[in-house]
Order: structure tokens, then C-alpha cells, then sequence
């Protein structure tokens, strides 16, 4: 079967980071099928333009699938620029389409509205199946994060092409588990039937990730120190992660041998270093970005890692933050300070959770698991394994293809 996955903000394998193209592309392709990734010449979250002439598309023959780079505009830095960008990868990409030969299915992922769209209109010009994957509820995260309201005639607009998408493609595939609860909050349960919409979260590739354990390792003495309990924390510091409330939660925890590891980056991460020195905050050591390829290290190190995200009322239809599936690899438990429709570490028991409202609760959580017994403390850890091998992309790649091959 041959796959076109369309994705803009995915990056080439070689600059490792927003993968899950690369990892569903790695394992398709192993389950013998012929996967095609289609991402944006300007890698999100970067400066960087990977087509520099007046060429639309250029084909990467990199392992370890046929990777395709279409021709988008630079808009690190502006939203408007941004917003013109999508516009551009929309057209570039119907463009391009025309060049390579039909596919059996087409996924669109909704980083943005308009690759979804686009995976659309090529299903019906075609007549080829269309698979609209959603990895943000968009706009409902517009509207739980803060950003706008519902009622703004903006936000009312997107609802309304967001109904259109789910209506017109083939079939529907959420990284959350909850999603049909949207459906029914939403009223879209009137228009699309319950069996169009399918599963699929983010995971891990452990081979990758045992690889990396073992070939990448960093130097810090605080990972090394087996006197300490480290918490480690790996993700974005910006206003929306509020890692500040991780700090709030280390001046409670009593024992002296906790110590939180922070990695990571963003426009907040000088004001927690003064926090750290105003508040004489001893237990908590921020370490700047890792790359990638270090992450296995240094969550294999941890005692406890700890996942944090921003609070928002879109949780209680799950989550899919790829950290989940790193810390879940590691095999350690897992610290939860969210409220969550479905947090895959509650279910396999990989860890406890308590709302970040509460941070004397999570520091008791913390010193808890610091003193815990050697056979409670394996039995987290063994699930938090049982749990990365049952999100492996191995599996998800199947289940995509389940997707792809479904009668509609």
C-alpha cells in the first residue's frame, strides 16, 4: 500500500525533533508498505530553509523512507507570516502532488487546518481515501489555553471548517483517547459517525530510544550522584508549560536528598534562574536544552520523572505529549501534576497524579516515592516498560495502516 503523510511541521530525521512523520514513515515502511512524508522546508521552531532556489519541492532519498520537503515561507518569530506560510505549503503541496505517482491513502495532520484540507481535496481528486489526523484540538486549544473566546467570530469560523474537515475526510484519527467525548461536547456526533473515528497516540521507537541510551550519554554530576533522588523534568519553559509551579513544588519537598533536574529552553528559562537565586531555592538545578539524542540518558537516570504541562480544560479528552512516552522508556515512574481524561501512566499504574493546584500533595508524592520500598518502587517502574512497549510504533504504525485499509 502506498502512503502519503502530509505533514508541515515534522522535520527531516536528521534535525530530530516533532518526528512522528519519521517514526510512522520508519515503521510503515518496515511492515512492508511504501510511505511518502511530506513536510515544510521550514522546520518549526527553527531559523533554518532547507529549499533555498525557486524549486517547489525537493525529494530527500534519506532513510528511511522517501522524504519530500515542499517549499514554505520563513515565519520563525511572526504569527501573521505564519498563518501566510500555511497558505503557501496548501498550494506547493497540490502542486507538488501531481509529480508522484497516486497513492493508495493520504493522511493529512492537522498541525495546522490546511494540511488536513489539502490531504482532503487530493482524496477526492483522486479517488483515493482521505485520513484527517487530529494532534491538537484545534480550536478548542485556542479557546481552553486563554488565547480567545468562543464567542469571537474568529474562533466561530474555525469551528465551523473544523465540522467541515471531519465531515468530508474518509476517516478521523485523534491522538487523544477521549476524543469522542469532543464529539459529543461539541454537538459533532449529530454529523460523523462513531465508527469513522479512530486512535492513535504518539509513542516511542525503543529501538531508537535504547539506541540513543546507550551511544548518547552528558556529563553532569547531579545525574552521576547516587546519593541524590532526582526528579527530572524535560520539556519547553514558556509561559504556556508554567514551569514555575515545579519550583513551588521543591520548596515543599522535606527530603534532603531530592533534587530536581530541569532541561530544557524557552523565553521564561532566565526568569526561573533568578527565581532559584531570590528565593534561595537549593533543591532544584536548571540545565539549560539537551538534544534529542540525550534524552534517553538522562531520563534512564532519573528516580522520578516528572510530567508537567500547562492546565487547560482540553485534557479531559487526553493527552499525547511525546515527553509520556520518553519518561515511560526510561523505565522509572512517573509524576503527573494534571488533571487528565486519560493519562496513559494512571492507566498502566506507571506513576501517581495530583493536580498542580496542590503542591504540597505532589511534594508529599515526591518524599513518598524517595523513601519507597524496593518492590513497590519496581513494580512503577515495570509498568512504566509494559507501557512504552504497548505505545511502541511498531504497534501505532499498524494500527495507521488499520486506518488506511478500512472499507468506508
Amino acid at each position: 500500500m502506498k502512503i502519503w503523510y502530509i505533514h508541515e511541521s515534522t522535520m527531516l530525521p536528521e534535525h530530530g525533533a516533532l518526528n512522528r512523520g519519521y517514526y510512522l514513515g520508519k515503521n510503515i515502511k518496515a511492515l512492508g508498505h511504501e510511505p511518502t512524508v511530506f513536510v515544510g522546508s521550514h522546520p518549526h521552531n527553527t531559523d533554518m530553509q532547507l529549499i533555498k532556489g525557486r524549486e517547489r519541492f525537493h525529494v530527500y532519498t534519506t532513510e528511511p523512507c522517501q522524504w519530500v520537503c515542499v517549499k514554505t515561507l520563513n515565519y520563525e518569530g511572526s504569527k501573521l507570516k505564519r498563518i501566510f506560510s500555511m497558505f503557501i505549503f496548501y498550494h506547493n503541496m497540490k502542486k507538488t502532488a501531481k509529480k508522484f505517482e497516486k497513492p493508495d491513502a493520504i493522511i493529512g495532520s492537522s498541525s495546522h487546518p490546511l494540511a488536513a484540507l489539502v490531504a482532503i481535496k487530493l482524496g477526492k481528486k483522486y479517488g483515493r481515501k482521505s485520513i484527517v489526523e487530529v494532534r491538537d484540538l484545534w480550536p478548542e486549544s485556542i479557546v481552553s489555553f486563554g488565547v480567545a473566546k468562543r464567542s469571537n467570530p474568529l474562533v466561530k469560523l474555525m469551528y465551523s471548517f473544523e465540522k467541515y474537515l471531519y465531515k468530508h475526510a474518509d476517516e478521523l484519527v485523534f491522538t487523544m483517547e477521549n476524543a469522542w467525548q469532543y464529539f459529543e461536547d461539541r454537538g459533532l456526533d449529530k454529523y460523523i459517525p462513531r465508527e469513522k473515528v479512530h486512535y492513535v497516540n504518539n509513542g516511542i521507537d525503543l529501538n531508537d530510544f535504547n539506541f540513543n541510551k546507550d551511544h548518547y550519554s552528558i556529563e553532569d554530576a547531579d545525574l552521576e550522584d547516587d546519593k541524590l533522588f532526582k526528579v527530572v523534568y524535560v520539556g519547553s519553559i514558556r509561559k504556556v508549560n508554567n514551569v514555575g509551579k515545579i519550583l513551588d513544588v521543591a520548596k515543599c519537598v522535606k527530603n534532603s536528598r531530592v533534587k530536581f533536574l530541569i532541561w530544557g529552553d524557552g523565553y521564561e528559562l532566565e526568569s526561573l534562574k533568578k527565581r532559584l537565586t531570590s528565593e534561595k531555592i537549593e533543591n532544584v538545578s536548571i540545565k539549560g536544552r539537551a538534544e534529542k539524542k540525550y534524552i534517553p540518558y538522562i531520563t534512564s537516570h532519573a528516580n522520578l520523572n516528572y510530567m508537567h504541562v500547562g492546565q487547560a480544560s482540553v485534557l479531559k479528552y487526553g493527552i499525547s505529549a511525546n515527553k509520556m512516552f520518553d519518561y515511560a522508556a526510561a523505565g522509572k515512574p512517573i509524576i503527573s501534576d494534571f488533571a487528565c481524561g486519560m493519562n496513559p501512566a494512571d492507566v498502566y499504574k506507571a506513576g501517581l497524579t495530583c493536580s498542580i493546584d496542590n503542591v504540597e500533595k505532589i511534594a508529599e508524592l515526591i518524599d513518598g516515592f524517595a523513601v519507597m520500598g524496593s518492590e513497590e518502587y519496581k513494580g512503577y517502574c515495570d509498568n512504566a516498560v509494559r507501557l512504552a512497549e504497548d505505545y511502541s510504533f511498531e504497534i501505532l504504525a499498524q494500527k495507521m495502516i488499520d486506518v488506511c485499509s478500512k472499507d468506508t
